[in-house]
């Protein structure tokens, strides 16, 4: 169950980051800190 769940979240995550490097919701500035975030998830996921 567990692993199917994890199949879940992972789709997730990338959709969520994709729709909020389109839509311009981080500003350039952020960027650094967006990336590090997201990277960190995906690690603490793994």
């Amino acid at each position: 169950m567990m692993v199917g769940a994890e199949l879940i979240v992972h789709r997730r995550m990338h959709l969520l980051v994709r729709q909020f490097m389109e839509r311009n919701l981080v500003p350039d500035t952020a960027l650094p800190r967006f990336d590090a975030a997201i990277h960190s998830a995906f690690r603490l996921r793994n």
